[in-house]
C-alpha cells in the first residue's frame, strides 16, 4: 500500500493539538517529515497551517465518520491523536488504523478505553504488525521509561532485576501558582469526572493485565497510595494529581508485556509507587500538610464513587469539579503553560538488593506543554527510527516504544539521568 505520509496529527485545532503542530513544524523541517493535520472542521485547520513553515497537507474527518477515518489512515504510517476524552468519541480511529496496518499513539488515560483496546484490538493489532500505544504524554511516558531503563541499569550492572521503585512528583513553579491561571483543561476535567463515573476498578493496579489471580499480597503492596503523608525529613506527600491510578495499572501492563518475551520481565514480584511532593508546591509547612490533605481527601472520595457509591458528599463532589470545569476546549493560558517544569525523583531496589536512582526533568506544564511534544516526538519515533522494539498490538510506551525513544526526549524537553547502581552497604 502506497503511503504518501508518514505522519498525520488528528484532532489539530484542540488544545492539545495546536501546541503539537507548532511542535511538528519544527521538527519536520530538522527531519524532512511527510505529515498532515486533521480534523472535522476545515476552516480551523487551514488557519492553523497558515501559521506553519513547513505547509502540512489538510485532511477533513469526523471522529464517527468510519470512512473518512479508514481513508485517513490508509495514507500514513502513523497516526498521532489529540483528541479526548476518548470513550464518548469511540474508538473507531484506533481500529481504523488497525485495519490498514497503520501505527496509533494518543493521550488516552481512561482505563476502561484501554482495557476495551485489549480486548478487541491487541490481537488483530499483533497479526498486522501495528503498534497501538495509549497513554501516550506526561501520563504515562516519564514514569514507564524511567522505570524500564532503572531495570535496564540493573540487567547490565549484575544481570538482577527491577525489584521495586518509588516514584516522587515535584512541580518547579516559576511565578505562584494563583498568578499561573487556570491549570487544567476543560478535557482533563471531563476525564476525571467520566472515569470517577463510569470506570469499573478505577483503583485496581493491576487492572490492565488482565490478571485476576494476583496473589493479594502483591495487589496489596501495590495498592495505590492514596494518604497524605509527611517523610522523616519533613516532606509531605500526596497522591499525584490528576490521576494517580493511571501509571501504577500501565506500568505493572508494561510488566506483564515484557514477562511474556525472551528476555523477561520486572522481579517476579515488582512493586511500584508514585507520591506527589507538596511541600515544594506550598512553602508554609502548615499549608503543605493541609494541601496534601486536601488532595488526598479529593482522591478518596473519587476512588469511592468508582465504586458505585453516590453519598451526598459524593454528589456535591462532582458538582464541584463540574462548576469549575473551563469546559470543553478550553484550559490554561499560553504564558501560564512555561510557569512550571516538573521533575521525577526514582529510588529502585533490584532482585539482588542493589540500589539505583534516577531523575527525569521535564519542561513545561506536563499536561499541555510537555505531552503534546512528548506525543509528537513518540509518532516520529514510529515513523522514522527502526531501532524500536520488535512489539505490536496494544503497548505501552515502555513496551511499545522501549529504550530509544530515551534518545528523543531532548527534543521534546525531556532528561534522563540514572546514577550509578550501589551495592546496600554503599547505599
Amino acid at each position: 500500500m502506497s503511503r504518501d505520509l508518514d505522519l498525520v496529527l488528528y484532532g489539530a485545532t484542540g488544545f492539545s493539538g495546536r501546541p503539537a503542530v507548532g511542535y511538528l513544524d519544527r521538527r519536520a523541517a530538522e527531519l524532512g517529515i511527510r505529515w498532515a493535520v486533521c480534523g472535522r472542521n476545515e476552516a480551523a485547520l487551514r488557519a492553523l497551517v497558515a501559521r506553519t513553515s513547513s505547509a502540512p497537507a489538510v485532511l477533513v474527518a469526523d471522529a464517527r465518520d468510519a470512512e473518512a477515518l479508514s481513508q485517513l489512515a490508509a495514507r500514513t504510517r502513523v497516526v498521532a491523536s489529540f483528541v479526548g476524552p476518548h470513550a464518548p468519541l469511540g474508538d473507531l480511529l484506533p481500529a481504523a488504523c488497525v485495519r490498514a496496518g497503520t501505527n496509533y499513539v494518543d493521550l488516552c488515560g481512561e482505563q476502561d478505553v484501554i482495557a476495551a483496546r485489549i480486548a478487541d484490538l491487541h490481537g488483530p493489532a499483533s497479526a498486522a504488525k501495528v503498534k497501538v500505544i495509549p497513554a501516550c504524554g506526561y501520563e504515562s511516558v516519564p514514569f514507564d521509561l524511567s522505570v524500564l531503563a532503572l531495570d535496564n541499569a540493573f540487567e547490565v550492572a549484575d544481570g538482577s532485576r527491577l525489584a521495586a521503585v518509588d516514584v516522587t512528583v515535584t512541580f518547579v513553579l516559576h511565578r505562584g501558582p494563583l498568578r499561573s491561571g487556570h491549570g487544567t483543561s476543560g478535557g482533563t476535567f471531563a476525564t476525571v469526572i467520566r472515569s470517577a463515573t463510569e470506570v469499573p476498578h478505577l483503583t485496581d493496579p493491576f487492572g490492565l493485565t488482565g490478571d485476576g489471580s494476583v496473589d493479594p499480597q502483591l495487589r496489596a503492596a501495590n495498592a495505590v497510595d492514596l494518604s497524605a503523608r509527611r517523610t522523616a525529613s519533613g516532606t509531605w506527600l500526596a497522591p499525584t494529581l490528576p490521576d494517580p491510578f493511571l501509571n501504577p495499572a500501565v506500568i505493572q501492563r508494561t510488566n506483564a508485556l515484557l514477562s511474556e518475551g525472551p528476555a523477561g520481565g520486572y522481579a517476579s514480584g515488582f512493586v511500584y509507587r508514585e507520591a506527589a511532593n507538596v511541600s515544594a508546591i506550598v512553602g508554609s509547612d502548615a499549608m503543605a500538610g493541609i494541601a496534601a490533605r486536601a488532595t488526598s481527601a479529593l482522591m478518596r472520595r473519587l476512588a469511592a464513587i468508582s465504586t458505585g457509591r453516590r453519598s451526598v458528599g459524593d454528589r456535591l463532589t462532582l458538582r464541584g469539579l463540574r462548576a469549575v470545569s473551563p469546559g470543553p476546549g478550553k484550559g490554561p493560558s499560553p504564558a501560564s503553560l512555561d510557569a512550571v517544569d516538573y521533575r521525577l525523583d526514582l529510588a529502585a531496589r533490584s532482585t539482588s538488593e542493589r540500589r539505583a536512582a534516577a531523575t527525569l526533568r521535564g519542561q513545561g506544564n506536563p499536561g499541555y506543554r510537555s505531552s503534546p511534544n512528548i506525543l509528537a516526538e513518540a509518532a516520529i519515533a514510529i515513523a522514522h527510527d527502526d531501532r524500536l522494539p520488535d512489539r505490536y498490538g496494544v503497548l505501552t510506551p515502555a513496551t511499545g516504544l522501549g529504550l530509544p525513544l530515551i534518545d528523543h526526549f531532548p527534543a521534546a524537553g525531556l532528561q534522563l539521568e540514572v546514577e550509578g547502581v550501589t551495592d546496600v552497604a554503599a547505599a
